[in-house]
């Protein structure tokens, strides 16, 4: 079984990030101390739809 478990993503659901406090407890909860870009995911996603993930 694979999984794709990115954290707060910077997306029109993670509007809660675009306030100074919402940002900084997201900040807080992420281990690079950044929000992930859909960007930063959809590489990890394609691969596990693919064949070579077997």
């Amino acid at each position: 079984m694979n999984a794709v478990a990115p954290g707060v993503v910077a997306t029109e659901m993670s509007n809660f990030t675009k306030t100074d406090a919402g940002r900084e407890i997201a900040l807080g909860m992420q281990a690079l101390k950044r929000l992930a870009q859909p960007d930063d995911i959809a590489g990890a996603i394609t691969f596990l739809a693919s064949s070579e993930a077997r």
